[in-house]
Protein backbone atom coordinates (compact mmCIF):
# COMPACT_ATOMS: atom_id res chain seq x y z
CA UNK A 1 0.00 0.00 0.00
CA UNK A 2 1.14 3.32 -0.63
CA UNK A 3 0.41 6.64 0.31
CA UNK A 4 -0.12 10.29 -1.12
CA UNK A 5 -0.33 12.92 1.43
CA UNK A 6 -0.79 16.47 1.03
CA UNK A 7 -2.09 19.42 2.97
CA UNK A 8 -4.97 21.89 2.44
CA UNK A 9 -4.77 24.90 5.02
CA UNK A 10 -4.86 22.98 8.43
CA UNK A 11 -6.32 19.96 6.44
CA UNK A 12 -4.22 16.51 5.84
CA UNK A 13 -5.69 14.41 2.81
CA UNK A 14 -4.45 11.06 2.34
CA UNK A 15 -5.04 9.07 -0.44
CA UNK A 16 -3.97 5.53 0.10
CA UNK A 17 -3.49 3.36 -3.02
CA UNK A 18 -3.66 -0.58 -3.48
CA UNK A 19 -5.79 -2.74 -0.67
CA UNK A 20 -6.89 -2.44 2.51
CA UNK A 21 -6.70 -6.19 4.15
CA UNK A 22 -4.88 -8.41 6.19
CA UNK A 23 -1.50 -7.83 3.89
CA UNK A 24 -1.31 -4.13 4.48
CA UNK A 25 -2.84 -4.04 8.38
CA UNK A 26 -0.92 -1.88 10.37
CA UNK A 27 -0.11 0.75 7.71
CA UNK A 28 -2.43 3.11 7.49
CA UNK A 29 -2.26 3.29 11.31
CA UNK A 30 1.31 3.89 11.25
CA UNK A 31 0.90 6.55 8.59
CA UNK A 32 -1.93 8.55 10.56
CA UNK A 33 -0.02 7.80 13.81
CA UNK A 34 3.29 10.25 12.36
CA UNK A 35 0.65 12.11 10.54
CA UNK A 36 -1.17 12.82 14.88
CA UNK A 37 2.63 13.08 15.72
CA UNK A 38 3.63 15.89 13.58
CA UNK A 39 0.29 17.74 14.78
CA UNK A 40 -2.32 16.69 12.36
CA UNK A 41 -5.85 17.07 13.78
CA UNK A 42 -8.13 17.18 10.76
CA UNK A 43 -7.68 14.60 8.38
CA UNK A 44 -9.65 13.40 4.91
CA UNK A 45 -9.36 9.60 3.85
CA UNK A 46 -9.84 9.97 0.49
CA UNK A 47 -10.47 6.03 -0.67
CA UNK A 48 -10.49 6.65 -4.11
CA UNK A 49 -7.87 4.39 -5.37
CA UNK A 50 -8.81 1.19 -2.90
CA UNK A 51 -9.00 -1.17 -4.74
CA UNK A 52 -10.39 -3.53 -2.29
CA UNK A 53 -11.12 -3.48 1.45
CA UNK A 54 -12.07 -6.38 3.79
CA UNK A 55 -13.10 -6.49 7.51
CA UNK A 56 -9.28 -5.86 8.17
CA UNK A 57 -8.85 -2.69 5.78
CA UNK A 58 -12.52 -1.66 8.10
CA UNK A 59 -10.75 -1.99 11.55
CA UNK A 60 -7.78 0.16 10.60
CA UNK A 61 -9.93 2.64 9.08
CA UNK A 62 -11.82 2.52 12.92
CA UNK A 63 -8.05 2.43 14.39
CA UNK A 64 -7.20 5.40 12.45
CA UNK A 65 -10.47 7.42 13.61
CA UNK A 66 -10.49 6.30 17.34
CA UNK A 67 -6.84 7.78 17.30
CA UNK A 68 -7.59 11.05 15.94
CA UNK A 69 -10.46 11.45 18.19
CA UNK A 70 -8.43 10.94 21.16
CA UNK A 71 -6.13 13.89 20.15
CA UNK A 72 -9.08 15.78 19.32
CA UNK A 73 -9.04 15.80 15.98
CA UNK A 74 -11.73 14.48 12.94
CA UNK A 75 -11.29 12.01 10.49
CA UNK A 76 -13.60 12.47 7.14
CA UNK A 77 -13.46 9.92 4.59
CA UNK A 78 -14.38 10.66 0.73
CA UNK A 79 -14.86 8.55 -2.70
CA UNK A 80 -15.87 5.68 -1.02
CA UNK A 81 -16.32 2.70 -3.55
CA UNK A 82 -19.51 0.65 -3.53
CA UNK A 83 -17.53 -1.92 -2.00
CA UNK A 84 -16.46 -0.04 0.98
CA UNK A 85 -19.43 1.79 1.92
CA UNK A 86 -21.08 -1.96 1.70
CA UNK A 87 -19.31 -2.96 4.37
CA UNK A 88 -19.04 0.30 6.30
CA UNK A 89 -23.08 -0.42 6.10
CA UNK A 90 -22.94 -3.80 7.22
CA UNK A 91 -20.97 -3.18 9.84
CA UNK A 92 -23.08 -0.76 11.15
CA UNK A 93 -20.57 1.69 11.29
CA UNK A 94 -22.30 4.80 8.85
CA UNK A 95 -23.18 6.50 12.18
CA UNK A 96 -20.12 6.18 13.14
CA UNK A 97 -17.68 7.81 10.60
CA UNK A 98 -18.29 10.69 8.24
CA UNK A 99 -18.11 9.98 5.18
CA UNK A 100 -18.68 12.43 1.96
CA UNK A 101 -19.29 11.35 -1.92
CA UNK A 102 -15.86 13.83 -2.61
CA UNK A 103 -13.32 14.85 -1.42
CA UNK A 104 -14.29 18.69 -1.92
CA UNK A 105 -17.29 18.17 0.29
CA UNK A 106 -14.99 16.65 2.94
CA UNK A 107 -12.73 19.96 3.17
CA UNK A 108 -15.86 22.07 3.09
CA UNK A 109 -17.47 20.06 5.94
CA UNK A 110 -14.79 21.18 8.14
CA UNK A 111 -15.14 25.08 7.70
CA UNK A 112 -19.00 24.90 7.34
CA UNK A 113 -20.10 23.43 11.13
CA UNK A 114 -17.83 23.13 13.95
CA UNK A 115 -16.06 20.30 14.87
CA UNK A 116 -17.74 19.69 17.88
CA UNK A 117 -21.61 19.35 16.41
CA UNK A 118 -20.64 18.43 12.98
CA UNK A 119 -23.50 15.89 11.13
CA UNK A 120 -22.57 12.68 9.30
CA UNK A 121 -23.42 13.32 5.81
CA UNK A 122 -24.00 11.20 2.35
Amino acid sequence: MQFDERSEGDVVILAPRGRLTLETFGMLKAFVGACVDRGCRRLVLNLARVSYADSIGIAEIIRAHIMLRRHGGRLKLSNLSAQVNTLLTLAGLRDVLETYETEAAALASFSRVSDASEPTVA
